[in-house]
């Protein structure tokens, strides 16, 4: 089997990776090359995308087309689909305008080969080396400021998240993962000028923006805990301190941010997900970062598709990560919330370190991310007010680094620079004394 045999079945068997404009220019060359006899393949998916509104995978073809036998250990990348059009498109030329010139229509011959010689000037080639440094510094510009943590320790290990990049932050239920990404989406809203979309696939949006509201109450001073916000504690006389709040983030915030949950995304298929973005960038002109909560139930079904269970919760990890990369040329940085199965619970309650195979559905996550991160608050950790985290993969640094960053997780927030060790930090786990804890950090910091 050739290469462009090859090529050809790892398109069949990744048509969900095709989109609409690609299906077209595919079945208009096609039948001029000598692939012509898959034209009726290309025909049925496009017929299936009109009445679907996605393309079918390779389950589905194989049952209608029980010829389709592919080869095992196919490789797929979205460059697939440029090179093959570029060879289908150019073999159609060549065959046509030999027919023509055989049948005398010099001129037709020839305005078909000055047509295809302008449009292939628009194909983008392969990186050459000449091009790399300045492809570096273009890449540099526009991405390498990418989202630090604001926890020091963790920066010095990965640096920063990176735009194009699946990063997942995995931990047993109630272990903060949604605390710690409020962390990353506060550091980018207010301190780096970013973009954010949270995608919130279990909880209210309400709670998300109540998680970053606490939060930035603790850090101008002025603190009312996430207990008071989501249980509805606060009193009628703090309630004019909650407006303070609402209007100093109005006034500081200096990024956009939209929380979305189940009820605005409505189920959480590809389409939706990219109308939601696209929404977003429409207004805001780009998307620097999108958290994904509760990544590992990724598991709505999509229309015309079979896919079940780990095969589809696979196929969008993938869809995520390529549109990371893809998406407005740019790509965004993502972060992914995953549950831990349940013998990484039972190894971090013993005191030992998770692998990452006791993350939840965990072949395509480990494949697919640049960094992970494991989180665990064992109940020692949460008396002094901390939580231990480990790198359990990094792509570009070391992995098996642990670290214990201070949290406040009464504010939703992990990492910080004042040292609560200074006084009893045992009065943090009292509402009642959240005021003594305020004016005892201002009296440090003066």
């Amino acid at each position: 089997m050739n290469e462009q045999n090859n090529i050809i079945y790892s398109i069949l068997s990744n048509m969900p990776a095709v989109d609409e404009e690609s299906l077209k220019r595919i079945l208009k060359a096609i039948p001029n090359t000598q692939y012509s006899s898959f034209e009726g393949i290309f025909t049925f998916c496009s017929e299936y995308y009109q009445k679907q509104g996605v393309m079918p995978d390779k389950r589905y073809l194989c049952i209608n087309f029980p010829q389709l036998i592919f080869p095992e250990n196919l490789i797929f990348h979205e460059n697939f689909v440029k090179d093959f059009l570029l060879y289908i498109e150019s073999e159609a030329v060549s065959n046509k305008s030999y027919q023509l010139t055989v049948q005398g229509k010099f001129a037709e011959a020839a305005m078909l080969l000055d047509n295809f010689s302008n449009k292939s000037k628009n194909i983008s080639e392969c990186l050459k080396i000449e091009d790399v440094k300045d492809k570096f510094l273009l890449n540099r510009k526009e991405a390498s400021k990418g989202l630090k943590s604001s926890i020091d320790e963790l920066d010095d290990i990965i640096k920063f998240y990176a735009y194009r990049t699946l990063n997942v932050i995995v931990a047993p239920s109630s272990n903060f993962k949604t605390t710690f990404a409020c962390t990353l989406v506060y550091q980018a809203l207010m301190n780096q000028q970013m973009n954010v979309v949270y995608l919130n696939l279990e909880d209210e949006s309400i709670n998300i923006w109540y998680n970053l509201l606490s939060r930035h109450s603790y850090e101008i001073g002025k603190s009312i805990s996430v207990e008071e916000l989501k249980r509805y504690l606060l009193p009628d006389e703090r309630i004019p301190l909650f407006s303070e709040v609402v209007n100093d983030w109005t006034e500081k915030c200096q990024g956009n941010l939209a929380v979305v949950s189940i009820p605005e995304i409505g189920s959480f298929t590809p389409s939706n997900i990219n109308n939601i973005l696209l929404k977003y960038k429409a207004q805001w002109g780009k998307i620097d970062v999108v958290v994904v909560d509760h990544f590992n139930i990724m598991n709505d079904p999509v229309p015309g598709m079979r896919l079940q269970g780990p095969e589809l919760f696979a196929y969008y990890v993938r869809f995520m990560t390529n549109l990371s990369i893809s998406f407005d040329k740019k790509g965004f940085i993502l972060i992914g919330l995953s549950q831990a199965n349940r013998e990484a619970r039972t190894v971090l309650d013993k005191g030992k370190n998770m692998s990452t195979t006791q993350i939840a559905n965990t072949s395509e996550l480990e494949r697919s991310a640049t960094t992970v991160m494991s989180l665990f608050a064992s109940d020692q950790d949460r008396s002094e007010n901390h939580i231990t985290m480990k790198i359990l993969k990094n792509r570009l640094g070391n992995s098996g680094t642990v670290i214990k960053p201070s949290m406040v997780p009464q504010y939703a927030k992990i990492g910080y620079s004042i040292n609560l060790k200074q006084f009893d930090v045992g009065t943090l786990a009292k509402p009642q004394n959240f005021q003594k804890i305020d004016d005892k950090v201002n009296e440090l910091l003066q």
